[in-house]
């Protein structure tokens, strides 16, 4: 019976332990402040964005900037929020012009019309780190335009640490056509 009791204090101790070291899940708020955030930091201008996101997979060159915890968050939050959808009235854009932030529109059929377009934040568990693929599309063939960038938050302020997969297409006689660039884009 001793040892029962030893086995049943030994097993809640680690199981308390091990759920005191697990980083809390994001929530719907965290994500729109962190986007927000990231938009506001870096003046992003978006304008219209497609209500579906899509979610970036965590293998890639970008992999390395993330440990092992927060690979094993990250996948725990792809979970968590693989039906998520931007609503009306949550992104907030500034817009130099008028020196103002506005609503971005959020468009629900992402069918014409330019869109920008976002991934679901990659965020790191410590909420230090956020790996965000931001592009456009005219949905015209004429082509458009993706990135993923790190941001990295420094004094309480996301700044664009690494560009990955900065990509430029365009219509070249019917046939689109897609252009690497080599070298980090000067935004």
């Amino acid at each position: 019976m001793k040892k029962i009791k030893t086995l049943f204090v030994a097993l809640t101790i680690s199981l308390v332990y091990s759920s005191c070291n697990k980083p809390k899940n994001l929530t719907t708020a965290e994500v729109y402040k962190i986007l927000n955030e990231i938009i506001a930091d870096n003046n992003i201008q978006l304008d219209v964005v497609c209500a579906s996101v899509y979610t970036l997979p965590i293998s890639g060159e970008w992999s390395s900037e993330f440990t092992s915890k927060d690979q094993t968050f990250i996948k725990d939050q792809q979970k968590v929020f693989k039906d998520f959808k931007l609503e009306s009235h949550k992104l907030k854009s500034f817009w130099p012009r008028t020196g103002k932030f506005k609503d971005v529109v959020i468009d629900e059929t992402c069918k014409s019309g330019i869109l920008d377009k976002l991934s679901f934040p990659i965020v790191s568990a410590d909420r230090q780190k956020v790996l965000l693929e931001i592009g456009e599309d005219c949905n015209c063939m004429l082509g458009g335009y993706d990135e993923k960038i790190l941001f990295i938050k420094v004094k309480g302020h996301w700044k664009r640490s690494k560009w990955y997969d900065y990509s430029i297409s365009q219509n070249n006689s019917s046939n689109q056509s897609e252009n690497r660039l080599s070298k980090q884009p000067k935004i």
